[in-house]
Formats: C-alpha cells, sequence, structure tokens
C-alpha cells in the first residue's frame, strides 16, 4: 500500500472514533425591523454525544424568505458543546428589503441551512484541522412559518 492511502485509511479510521454533533432548526424569529430590512434570529439546537468537549468552529448557513429573498452568512461558531450534552446556538439573518417592492408580511414560509465545523475530539484531530487535512462537518436544514407583520 502507498503512504497516502495508509495515511487517509488511518484518518477515516481516527474520525470514526466520535460521534458527529446532531444538529436541529429549534426557532425562526423576527428581532428587529426597519424600512431597510428584518433581521431574523435562527436558534439551532446541538447535541454532544461524546465523552468529552466538542468544539465548534464555523457555522456556514442560507435562509431563504417564501421562497425568494435570500441571505448568506459565515460566522465564527463562538461554542463549545459540553460533554454529553446539548446547547442552543443562534445567529442573525438580514433580509433587506427594496423601497418600492412591497416586504414580505403575514406569516410567511422561512427555510434555513447549513453546516457547522467543528474540531473533533483528539490530538490528532486537531493537528489534521490545523493543517486543513480534516475539517469535519455536520449540516442542519428547517423551516417555520414567521409572523413577518410590521
Amino acid at each position: 500500500m502507498t503512504r497516502p492511502f495508509l495515511l487517509l485509511l488511518l484518518i477515516s479510521a481516527l474520525a470514526g472514533c466520535s460521534a458527529a454533533p446532531r444538529l436541529k432548526v429549534t426557532d425562526i424569529q423576527v428581532t428587529d425591523r426597519t424600512e431597510a430590512g428584518i433581521v431574523l434570529k435562527v436558534s439551532v439546537e446541538a447535541e454532544n454525544r461524546n465523552e468529552v468537549e466538542v468544539p465548534l468552529r464555523e457555522i456556514r448557513y442560507s435562509v431563504k424568505v417564501a421562497g425568494g429573498q435570500t441571505f448568506t452568512g459565515i460566522r465564527s461558531a463562538e461554542a463549545s458543546l459540553r460533554r454529553l450534552g446539548t446547547q442552543s446556538i443562534s445567529f442573525p439573518a438580514v433580509i433587506p428589503l427594496t423601497a418600492g417592492t412591497p416586504a414580505p408580511s403575514g406569516l410567511v414560509n422561512v427555510e434555513v441551512s447549513g453546516t457547522v465545523a467543528y474540531l473533533a475530539p483528539g490530538n490528532l484531530s486537531k493537528a489534521l484541522y490545523d493543517m486543513g487535512i480534516s475539517r469535519p462537518s455536520q449540516s442542519f436544514a428547517g423551516a417555520a412559518a414567521v409572523d413577518l407583520t410590521p
């Protein structure tokens, strides 16, 4: 066997030693509204099934309102999931409003999807993450009817 294949096999075996966080969109709500836009707060519940803390690194996400207007964001997760625990993570989405175009109002379907990059347990995982070789991530998606009435 070649060295790159053995390295890949080793990485794959070590990645299986820990469980990825479970992610679930739990809430989407309006936090602010101006003539320029609507600010939504998205909450995701993250569950760590590991015996050790799991640091979260980055959240990449998109929010689609009524099948049209979309917001895409990248944020630092600014959290670590405690061992065998659950934690709520929140992040904003700004939906710009265009002058002269009617703003969405009433109950509107809002869809959220994205990924959370995390650091798998172990020193080797940290070294592989820092070198850009292994960047584990877990996806999430959800939707809710959100009242956008001014």
